[in-house]
């Protein structure tokens, strides 16, 4: 019992472990994060065609998430192409986000 209560648990300290190595940034309160490169490129191009459709599709369906609260999140990497940004989220999860949305 002691074992599985301690594997349960490794995530939550590996998740911290890594995080702690990037910089630490606040997404602010109704940021976009897209959880695949390809999606967030959809997302893009939905916001810049002004597609609400589309937009909705992409967060209805989980592919994105609105942020409804400001998260701190870790910086990962400057997406590929000046895209936006990789971060990581507290769960541990990746998703891609607009620099704009990120704040010290």
């Amino acid at each position: 019992m002691k074992l599985a209560a301690l594997l349960f648990a490794l995530p939550l300290f590996a998740t911290s472990a890594m995080a702690s190595d990037f910089q630490q940034m606040t997404l602010k309160s109704d940021s976009v994060v897209c959880f695949d490169s390809d999606d967030w490129d959809e997302m893009i191009a939905a916001s810049v065609d002004q597609d609400v459709a589309a937009v909705k599709r992409l967060v209805n369906s989980g592919a994105c998430r609105v942020i409804t609260s400001p998260t701190r999140v870790s910086y990962l990497d400057p997406a590929a192409g000046g895209r936006g940004a990789l971060i990581q989220m507290p769960s541990g999860k990746t998703g891609y986000t607009a620099d704009e949305f990120l704040q010290q």
